[in-house]
């Protein structure tokens, strides 16, 4: 059976303590990113093999293509909090802002990639989890109600795992 990541792959993972403290994801009703009963976020594809470079460059540029909506192994983040917050008030309500502390993830179980080093067709904070956020690596959430494009009150903290 073929590994789903290449070890070559590894290469280009941004290690956990080189990554932002925190990083911003936005779960909006276009998402295809779904929770798991343990409270991770999944990608949609968890299962398409990265055989190399290539491969993965050509995954990464699906996946940062707004054009493609194919299912991908990558869930997008933003190092900027501010971004993610403009990112959010574009989406569809109900949005919700989940706080990942960097911190707690651990190299051995959760990839990280930096988009700009694949393509300039991304955002300039995005990084991308291949296959899942740990739930435990979440720490705090905001949902954005659907009002949120006429100018009324934006966060509504949802607490804190």
């Amino acid at each position: 059976m073929e590994p789903l990541v290449a070890p070559i792959i590894f290469n280009f993972v941004v290690p956990c303590w080189e990554l932002p403290r925190y990083l911003y994801f936005v779960e909006h009703a276009r998402s295809q990113t779904c929770r798991n009963n343990q409270g991770d976020f999944e990608a949609a594809d968890l299962f398409t093999p990265l055989r190399g470079p290539m491969h993965l460059h050509q995954r990464i540029s699906e996946h940062v293509n707004w054009a493609y909506r194919g299912p991908t192994s990558f869930i997008s983040t933003f190092a900027d909090d501010s971004h993610a917050m403009n990112w959010a008030r574009q989406r569809q309500g109900p949005v919700t802002i989940h706080r990942i502390d960097t911190c707690e993830l651990d190299d051995r179980y959760c990839w990280v990639f930096y988009a700009s080093d694949f393509t300039q067709h991304c955002f300039e904070s995005e990084f991308l989890f291949l296959h899942t956020i740990p739930g435990h690596a979440i720490v705090s959430t905001w949902t954005l109600g659907r009002s949120i494009r006429s100018g009324q009150r934006a966060w509504r903290p949802q607490g804190y795992y």
